[in-house]
């Protein structure tokens, strides 16, 4: 489906190769050419993760309470805390690499989170090549090809804690407040340590990570039918109550706002990914 548009939304997830599954969890085309006048901004939620986007189409607006920016040519994304709104200016046509919440490159991803930035800031100038090739290909097994071949050199010297991995994957489906004491009492570590692995790895504490992964599962959990009552019982919310809190201040509405509207985008992007 190269740079063919249809007036619909398209979005196509692709595995990557062996070399690179430690780090990321998938490569996404997405491309979408309908009217201007009628482009919504869309609602995007955090999932924990960061993404090396190269946007092939029209500039993106990421807009944010502090206001709008233009998103063009290579640039990461890091969706820690707080939602935001893309809206298109044009054709969209955009190829996003989706690293695994421990699969960044070492940087002091706290200082990211929740900012868009030129991806030159992250893997050097390079990256620009990248883009600039993307745009004379016209097939896309080659323009994954490429991507990969950028990838695998760029994060040839990264390595994962793989008991940071274990943790976070662990911790995708805890409930219930012992979850991040039993995680020590399995490692032996204690408390600060664990946490100070988890913000080397991840950007993010092990609480705070555990919090956005819960949310994540009500979003699946909402988005599947299931009841305000039902999603706070099912994900160990204390009430409906913090529901609702946790969905403010994630998603930046309530949970049965959310359910009555429309968010094409978030459901193509967040709804059926999985931590590992």
């Amino acid at each position: 489906m190269w740079r063919t548009f249809t007036g619909m939304v398209q979005f196509h997830r692709y595995a990557p190769p062996e070399a690179l599954r430690p780090f990321i969890a998938c490569v996404e085309v997405i491309a979408h050419d309908g009217p201007v006048q009628t482009a919504s901004a869309q609602r995007v939620t955090p999932d924990g993760c960061m993404e090396l986007n190269f946007n092939l189409g029209d500039p993106l607006l990421r807009i944010t309470t502090e206001g709008a920016q233009q998103l063009t040519g290579a640039y990461v994304v890091c969706r820690h805390a707080r939602p935001y709104f893309v809206q298109r200016t044009g054709p969209a046509f955009v190829i996003s690499v989706r690293f695994h919440p421990w699969g960044a490159p070492r940087l002091p991803l706290h200082e990211l989170a929740d900012a868009a930035l030129d991806a030159v800031d992250v893997f050097g100038p390079m990256v620009r090549n990248v883009h600039q090739r993307l745009l004379r290909t016209t097939h896309t097994a080659h323009a994954l090809a490429q991507v990969h071949e950028f990838l695998v050199g760029a994060l040839r010297a990264s390595t994962v804690d793989a008991l940071v991995v274990d943790a976070a994957q662990r911790l995708s489906e805890a409930q219930g407040s012992n979850a991040l004491h039993d995680l020590q009492q399995h490692y032996g570590l204690s408390a600060r340590r664990l946490q100070q692995r988890f913000q080397h790895q991840l950007g993010m504490a092990p609480k705070a990570f555990m919090r956005l992964m819960r949310f994540q599962r009500a979003l699946r959990s909402l988005h599947r039918g299931s009841s305000c009552m039902d999603v706070a019982f099912d994900q160990g919310y204390s009430d409906q109550s913090h529901l609702v809190r946790e969905f403010k201040a994630f998603a930046g509405i309530p949970p049965f706002r959310y359910r009555r509207e429309a968010h094409p985008l978030n459901d193509a992007m967040l709804l059926e990914r999985a931590v590992g």
